[in-house]
């Protein structure tokens, strides 16, 4: 009888482990890959063509890792969340620019995706950096970015509940209107921002906010 109790609560703890797991996948992209490849290996044959790609794709735990140069008029909605122990990361390798080109679009719409991590980027020349577009957002991470020659606001997520967010060495240079704009009327807390540079840039606002810390 112990043997079957201990036989069965074996099999329930395996169901639940196999239940929270998840299965990572790294994903590459490159200037000479294209979206028709699989994005599993680093090299043109395998790499895909477009970041734009990796945000139809990546679910918890999946790693997009962009290789060197330059990506004319990416336009990126991710399509999943990650999760608490799982983030969904963008991961900039060696110098990656971002180029919208003609000022028009935003280079990355939230919505209401969470769990999400970008890192070792460069954003320029879009009519908005990251946009939220209206929807509440949270547990969103940006590292070692830059967002410049922005038309309108770089970061806008003015209508949005907004919490948990972390900045950690973030750039921006040469943009209009609102630097951080959070809030718009909704509740936001819990906001890191640190080691950041604004040059020739306009205010910082934050409406509504508690739990801000801002730190250089």
């Amino acid at each position: 009888k112990n043997n079957k109790i201990l036989f069965t609560l074996a099999v329930l703890t395996l169901c639940l482990l196999l239940a929270n797991s998840v299965s990572a996948t790294t994903y590459y992209v490159r200037i000479d890959g294209s979206d028709a490849n699989d994005g599993l290996t680093n090299n043109s044959g395998g790499a895909w063509g477009s970041i734009t790609k990796c945000g139809t794709t990546l679910i918890a735990g999946d790693i997009c890792r962009i290789q060197e140069g330059t990506y004319l008029q990416n336009h990126t909605q991710p399509a999943n969340s990650g999760n608490s122990t799982h983030w969904i990361k963008y991961q900039g390798d060696g110098v990656v620019i971002m180029d919208g080109e003609d000022y028009t679009g935003v280079w990355f719409n939230m919505g209401t995706r969470s769990y999400i991590n970008i890192s070792g980027l460069t954003v320029k020349r879009y009519n908005q950096g990251i946009d939220s577009n209206g929807f509440n957002i949270s547990f969103f991470q940006l590292h070692n970015i830059t967002i410049r020659d922005i038309k309108n606001e770089p970061i806008e997520f003015e209508g949005s509940a907004a919490s948990n967010i972390t900045f950690d060495g973030y750039t921006q240079i040469n943009t209009s209107e609102m630097d951080f704009s959070f809030g718009g009327g909704k509740a936001c807390g819990d906001i890191l921002i640190q080691n950041f540079n604004l040059t020739d840039t306009a205010s910082m606002r934050f409406d509504n906010c508690a739990g801000i810390t801002i730190r250089n």
